[in-house]
């Protein structure tokens, strides 16, 4: 993951605010942070909007799917829980 954003030009986010983590993990989507959205019909109710850049090809689809494999959540608590508290 670059802290300039995606290599492609043609998905950074004009007026968005990169949300970057040096620990993301780079096969996660960049995440952008806006404040208005031109299909939002009041921006009264929201305050903050978050875009999310996906490459959508199939290739990046079945690499995305088999990442998500691997993914879990641990459903009580474990020893990098407890290290870093509740």
């Amino acid at each position: 993951m670059s802290q300039e954003g995606p290599l492609d030009l043609q998905f950074h986010i004009p007026g968005g605010i990169l949300q970057y983590h040096s620990q993301h993990d780079a096969r996660f989507p960049y995440i952008y942070k806006i404040s208005t959205h031109a299909l939002l019909p009041s921006s009264d109710h929201f305050k903050t909007i978050l875009i999310h850049v996906v490459d959508t090809s199939m290739d990046a689809r079945i690499s995305h799917a088999q990442f998500e494999e691997t993914l879990s959540v641990p459903l009580g608590p474990n020893a990098l829980i407890d290290e870093y508290g509740t």
